[in-house]
């Protein structure tokens, strides 16, 4: 019996010891985080539309976005409460272990001190040492009374010391079942929360879809506004491209930055991805972005992702004032700009200012994309997450 309860023991020690997916608490906590990070970033970006009746698209998206980093964090926080929950039984385990070792330990301890207590001769070796028959049998007495008194000494010292990792265990998973409390708690409202989002949700596509013969003409706008952008921009870069150009050690470190991009905007989320895609509330529309589309905060200032010379800065229709830098065979695309802060020639830096966002519908759009000589790149796959 004995042995199947040590076998379970080391079997359920071990499970505990395991990390959900690879992850530890730490890991899972750090996660959690950045999501709570980025639900704030577009709690924000909401409460600026807040007052505004009318509902904007971008808006829907951001809510889209809210409620799938909702979703995450419960995850996240389920898969923190099953670690915490393996710990509690590793804990657990391990109490009843040392609280069985402890036990033992004071009932040698209690025997010894009988056993000293019947001898009375530790009290007093030199009373030990006359009595004996020989010198040499009282020295061997005495040596035998003081060992004996150590090891009763060391004995304490060591239940004492086993008392402390027992006690300490007891405060382990007394943290735990508080931790546990804790991540039930938050279970509770990040659901109330999300309830109360999905049904925003539900009235703004309501909202979009009863105004949708003016959103189909806000998106034959749109359209003929990216086309115009669109030829403007290969006007530039044919201008550009007319003088052929060595591959540089610009076009090699611009590379560099695939996948560790730092955004244009800070705090911005993304409502419109690179490519073809479906319209976020009309059936069976598709529409085509030759870069991405970000809300950002009001007024949020522009950067530049990386050194290069402007070549560009003009009001383009539907996109405000644009920016084009070239940084050897690539080039990026700043718009919707209210004001730029640099001018055409101008040699800029990597995260250098180049303008502010335009504020419109009382909210603040960026648009960003990259070309390399007359083809457009994905931004997504540039920018870090």
């Amino acid at each position: 019996m004995k042995k199947t309860s040590g076998f379970l023991y080391l079997l359920l020690i071990l499970l505990a010891s395991f990390k959900v997916n690879g992850q530890s608490r730490e890991d899972l906590e750090q996660r959690r985080n950045d999501i709570i990070q980025k639900i704030d970033d577009t709690n924000e970006l909401l409460k600026e539309t807040a007052q505004n009746k009318k509902v904007i698209l971008s808006d829907l998206v951001i809510i889209e976005s809210q409620i799938a980093n909702r979703k995450l964090l419960l995850e996240q926080v389920s898969e923190e409460i099953e670690l915490i929950e393996k710990d509690i039984l590793s804990h657990a385990f391990e109490q009843e272990e040392k609280q069985r070792k402890v036990d033992s330990l004071k009932l040698q301890y209690n025997k010894v001190l009988r056993a000293v207590y019947r001898q009375r001769a530790l009290h007093n070796p030199i009373l030990a040492l006359l009595s004996s028959e020989s010198v040499s049998q009282g020295l061997l007495r005495a040596n035998v009374y003081y060992r004996l008194q150590e090891y009763v000494g060391d004995k304490l010292a060591y239940i004492k010391k086993e008392q402390a990792l027992l006690e300490s265990q007891i405060a382990s998973m007394s943290q735990d079942k508080d931790q546990k409390r804790d991540a039930l708690k938050r279970i509770a409202e990040q659901s109330a929360k999300l309830e109360n989002e999905q049904a925003r949700q539900n009235v703004m596509i309501a909202s979009l879809q009863e105004d949708e013969s003016l959103l189909r003409e806000n998106l034959d706008k749109q359209r003929k506004d990216r086309e115009r952008m669109n030829a403007e921009i290969e006007t530039v870069l044919k201008s550009e491209l007319k003088a052929s150009k060595e591959i540089s050690s610009t076009d090699s470190a611009f590379d560099q930055l695939r996948g560790n991009m730092t955004a244009p905007v800070r705090g911005g989320v993304i409502t419109s991805k690179y490519g073809k895609q479906p319209h976020p509330t009309m059936k069976n529309i598709t529409i085509s972005n030759n870069g991405v589309d970000m809300r950002a905060p009001l007024n949020a200032e522009v950067m530049a992702v990386y050194e290069g010379k402007v070549v560009s800065v003009s009001q383009m229709s539907g996109f405000g004032v644009t920016v084009i830098l070239e940084h050897g065979k690539y080039y990026t695309v700043y718009s919707r700009l209210g004001e730029a802060f640099v001018k055409k020639g101008d040699q800029v830096s990597k995260d250098q200012v180049l303008g502010r966002l335009e504020v419109k519908d009382d909210s603040s759009e960026f648009h960003f994309e990259i070309w390399k000589d007359n083809k457009t790149q994905n931004p997504q796959v540039w920018l870090s997450n």
